[in-house]
């Protein structure tokens, strides 16, 4: 009998906290569908409502980085340097800034290179980077190049300055044609 009780308190309070996470939920697309940038930012494969709007919070005023770049950075997204001398190591992320934000981008990306079977650009050039580099580190390193500049990449634009559109449409033709020979 005290087992029985114990479940059905258990159960409730399940059944509780199932529907306060629905009330979230629902309040979490509202938002989202209420802003232009989150919804411009959801259109990139692997971004959700969560990462759009963690980000926009993040970032919060854009005007304060000099260029897409910079964002990076704040983030910890970089390659921590080590010098000394005429020695110069490139290490793994300094980690610094929002560890949340950071985690939720590496989950993007990740989600963007195992899970979405369309190619786009930005998969294109992550797999290229990562074919690129040996093969036990190419995710490693590829996951967090495509959290390090989150605003063309998010933003689902291609960068048009300084060649890199036609960079990334090499890569997507490299890409695809790479697909066609392995089927």
């Amino acid at each position: 009998v005290y087992n029985i009780q114990v479940m059905e308190s258990l159960l409730s309070a399940r059944a509780g906290l199932r529907a306060s996470e629905a009330a979230l939920h629902r309040r979490l697309l509202q938002l989202v569908r209420q802003d232009p940038v989150c919804r411009r930012l959801m259109s990139v494969p692997g971004v959700g409502p969560v990462v759009s709007l963690a980000f926009v919070a993040t970032i919060d005023d854009p005007g304060r980085f000099s260029n897409s770049k910079a964002v990076g950075p704040a983030l910890g997204l970089v390659p921590r340097l080590s010098q000394s001398g005429e020695t110069e190591r490139i290490g793994r992320i300094s980690r610094c800034g929002d560890a949340m934000m950071r985690g939720l981008l590496f989950e993007a990306a990740t989600v963007l290179l195992t899970r979405v079977r369309t190619w786009s650009w930005l998969k294109a050039w992550a797999v290229n980077l990562a074919q690129a580099a040996r093969h036990e580190t190419g995710h490693r390193r590829a996951v967090p190049a495509l959290g390090r500049h989150p605003s063309p990449h998010l933003g689902g634009r291609k960068p048009s300055s300084n060649g890199h559109g036609q960079r990334h449409e090499q890569a997507l033709k490299e890409a695809s044609l790479r697909e066609q020979t392995d089927h």
